[in-house]
C-alpha cells in the first residue's frame, strides 16, 4: 500500500522547470556572440509547417493522386457525356427575360442612374428604354 503513495508536492511541473536549462547543459554548451551563418544552419531547411505538424503527418499516400484523378474523370464523364438533360436544365438554360418580366426595363433604368452619377452620356440608354417601353405597350395591346 505504501508503494502506491506518490508525493505530488514534489512532482509538480512548473513553467520555470519546463523551460529552464540545467546547469550541466549550460556548462557544456558554448555560448558566443558571433553571428550564425544562415546557409550552414538548420534554419535554412526549416519549413514553418514543421512547427505545427510532423513530417509523417504531412505525407500523402502514393495512391492519392491516382484516386483523385480517377474520381474527377468519372465525375466529368458522367456530367458531360452520360447524363441526360432534365426539366431543371431546361429551366436554367432558358433566357432570363422569360423568367423575370421587365428585366430589360429595370436594368436600363439602373444603368441610366449609374451613368448619371458618373456624369456620362445617357442618350443611347434612354433611347433603348423608350424602345423597350414601346414594345411592352405593343405586347399589352395585342393581348
Amino acid at each position: 500500500m505504501r508503494l502506491l503513495k506518490i508525493n505530488f508536492k514534489n512532482f509538480r511541473i512548473t513553467p520555470r522547470r519546463l523551460f529552464s536549462i540545467s546547469s550541466k547543459n549550460l556548462k557544456d554548451s558554448k555560448i558566443s556572440d558571433e553571428p550564425i551563418k544562415y546557409s550552414t544552419s538548420k534554419a535554412k531547411t526549416w519549413d514553418s509547417i514543421d512547427s505545427f505538424m510532423s513530417k509523417t503527418a504531412r505525407t500523402t499516400p502514393k495512391s492519392q493522386p491516382i484516386i483523385v484523378s480517377l474520381s474527377v474523370l468519372a465525375f466529368l464523364l458522367y456530367f458531360i457525356l452520360i447524363r441526360e438533360e432534365n426539366e431543371l436544365d431546361k429551366k436554367v438554360s432558358r433566357p432570363l427575360e422569360e423568367s423575370v418580366p421587365n428585366i430589360k426595363e429595370m436594368t436600363l433604368k439602373h444603368q441610366i442612374l449609374q451613368y448619371e452619377q458618373m456624369g456620362l452620356n445617357t442618350r443611347e440608354l434612354r433611347e433603348a428604354l423608350k424602345k423597350e417601353l414601346e414594345l411592352k405597350k405593343q405586347k399589352e395591346a395585342k393581348q
